[in-house]
């Protein structure tokens, strides 16, 4: 995966944080999460560690204009190969 892009949505921890680690070790990663708190920023770090271009988002998956506004910061990185949706809400109970 040199030289592509790929794209995580939910990726500050969890399922998604180990979907974007394993794609960071192929080639270049975007990630999104509600908020980039420290659990966004860790692994953002994380990425970094590995040597490849990373950046953390903070966007709700779920509107439109979020996803419209790190979709247009994204040009720093070129075009996006693959998209990975893996955010989501549960509502147990």
């Amino acid at each position: 995966l040199t030289g592509k892009l790929a794209i995580v949505t939910g990726a500050a921890r969890g399922i998604g944080k180990a979907i974007a680690l394993k794609f960071a070790a192929e080639g270049q990663i975007a990630f999104t999460d509600l908020v980039i708190d420290e659990n966004g920023q860790n692994t953002e770090k994380e990425i970094a560690a590995l040597g490849v271009k990373v950046k953390g988002y903070a966007s709700n998956a779920a509107n439109f204009e979020d996803t419209e506004k790190w979709l247009i910061r994204l040009r720093m990185f070129g075009s996006v190969d693959i998209l990975v949706n893996n955010a989501g809400i549960t509502k147990d109970g």
